[in-house]
């Protein structure tokens, strides 16, 4: 997967949970629309955010 397909903008990570027991909320819709994708972490770095257990194995 590319760039082009990830996107140029980097999201942050979602961490507002409707349940304790649940991932949180945007994760679902992150994984369905952008699977890869840029992070910007809280201190203002950045890396990469993989949803999905297959693309996180062959990321690995």
């Amino acid at each position: 997967m590319s760039i082009e397909k990830t996107g140029d903008v980097p999201v942050t990570l979602p961490t507002r949970r409707s349940t304790p027991f649940d991932p949180p909320d945007g994760l679902a819709e992150l994984r369905d629309s952008r699977p890869i994708a840029r992070l910007a972490h809280a201190d203002g770095h950045q890396g990469w955010l993989v949803t999905g257990h297959a693309l996180v194995r062959a990321v690995l």
